[in-house]
């Protein structure tokens, strides 16, 4: 419903795909986000990495230091 939007944001629709986010995603599911540049630890974020590549991560930063966390069932995946 657009009374959750704000008139002042862009957002985009994206497709999940893949299983680093199954906890909280599905391989699938549609996820409207909206275009910010300012983020909090803990929040998700669609990262874009070298330019092309994105990713759908928990984002934290201490220092100088950004991580982003995987939320998934899939070994491969944890640290």
């Amino acid at each position: 419903p657009k009374h959750y939007l704000c008139k002042n944001s862009s957002y985009s629709l994206l497709t999940v795909s893949g299983d680093s986010m199954n906890e909280i995603y599905l391989d699938g599911d549609h996820i409207l986000v909206e275009t910010n540049t300012y983020i909090n630890n803990g929040d998700m974020v669609v990262a874009i990495i070298d330019g092309f590549e994105t990713t759908l991560k928990e984002f934290h930063k201490a220092f100088n230091t950004i991580t982003l966390i995987p939320h998934s069932s899939n070994p491969i995946f944890k640290a």
